[in-house]
């Protein structure tokens, strides 16, 4: 059977509390963006250096997912010292971090040729959170396998050597652009083989498919080793490291390791990430696999934590001219708890309410 469709005049109250609710919500989105927008709308950066001291300094200041983050980069000789904080209503952290190369002389010690330090504290509310870990680079192990197992077992395989550099450069700053926003690079060189390079910004910087996203929490390195001086033709290049904390450490997932995870006081957790090839012969198209070890517990005792042993190989299948990685260290932390108490969560609620009571009114009208 046909259906007669019938039009009905438009009812003028029902036109008038949809509007009301549009205002409303509209508004409502107005304020919670004016208000996680902070005191400023775009980044701004400057640079300072002084060379007859030997010692440069840059400043980075934007915004963490609408959070001014401020970035403080010193360089000295053999360390970069950087110093990241940020404040708002309901969250103010700062992190610390530092890297120091051996100069000839970490490299015979336990702190090994590269000594990685991060550490982070924050206060939201009444609740307090921070954690401290070291990541440690003592030499590139050259080794034969001698077994079907993919990556160096230092039980089961033939190390040829363990590389050091003898001396490291100091370390350059210089201010790069990045998708148009200002990121602070420090370099050393060991006896232009083993090449440390370093990026930290007060921006969020969008990754793509040659490079990893940036964080402003965190600082990434490029480790490149050029021309490594190889001693037998069919060995395989492994960085031994390792990871020192007092809380927990932890790997995963199993099936694909690519972090490490160090735990806090509360959410906030410390992280050691990396990318899970290297990039070959500065081709980004030719790229071979990095293999983790399982951490290690070292049974030396360590001011600074228990000490867990690492090695990622290089699984390059021939002895190419240049490698080139990228791990990552810094913060992770649960963005649920960060805006728990937030204008955000409030406004959204709120809006929620008022739609479902004038939906309501509407219906019965």
């Amino acid at each position: 059977k046909r259906r007669r469709l019938t039009a009905r005049p438009n009812n003028p109250m029902k036109l008038l509390l949809a509007l009301v609710v549009c205002l409303l919500i509209a508004g409502l989105v107005a304020a919670e963006s004016s208000g996680s927008g902070g005191s400023g709308s775009s980044s701004s950066s400057s640079s300072k250096s002084s060379g007859s001291e030997g010692k440069s300094e840059g400043k980075s200041v934007g915004k963490d997912r609408g959070k001014r983050r401020d970035a403080v980069v010193k360089v000295n000789n053999n360390q970069v010292q950087v110093t990241s904080t940020s404040k708002s209503e309901n969250l103010k952290d700062r992190l610390d971090f530092s890297i120091k190369t051996s100069g000839g002389n970490l490299a015979k010690g336990k702190n090994g040729l590269l000594d990685i330090r991060f550490s982070y504290y924050s206060k939201s509310n009444d609740t307090k959170d921070g954690f401290d870990y070291s990541i440690r680079v003592f030499s590139i192990i050259e080794y034969v396998d001698n077994n079907a197992t993919k990556g160096f077992q230092p039980t089961e395989d033939t190390v040829v050597q363990k590389w050091t550099p003898s001396s490291f450069s100091s370390w350059s700053l210089k201010q790069i652009q990045i998708n148009g926003l200002p990121v602070y690079q420090f370099t050393a060189t060991g006896n232009n083989i083993f090449v440390v390079r370093g990026e930290v910004s007060g921006d969020p910087i969008t990754g793509n498919a040659t490079r990893p996203s940036l964080d402003p929490r965190s600082v990434k390195f490029d480790f490149e080793v050029n021309n490594f001086p190889y001693l037998n033709a069919s060995s395989t290049l492994a960085l031994e490291t390792a990871i020192v904390s007092k809380t927990k450490v932890s790997e995963g997932p199993k099936e694909k390791i690519t972090a490490v995870s160090i735990s806090g006081d509360g959410p906030a957790i410390g992280q050691f990430t990396w990318i899970d090839h290297v990039e070959l012969n500065n081709n980004v198209a030719t790229t071979a696999a990095v293999i983790p070890s399982q951490l290690t517990k070292d049974g030396d005792d360590d001011p600074d934590g228990k000490v867990y042993r690492t090695y990622f190989t290089f699984d390059t299948q021939s002895h190419p001219t240049a490698i080139l990685w990228d791990p990552t260290v810094g913060v992770a932390y649960s963005e649920s708890y960060m805006i728990t108490s937030s204008s955000s969560t409030v406004g959204f609620s709120l809006a929620l309410v008022l739609a479902t009571v004038v939906a309501a009114a509407v219906a019965a009208l």
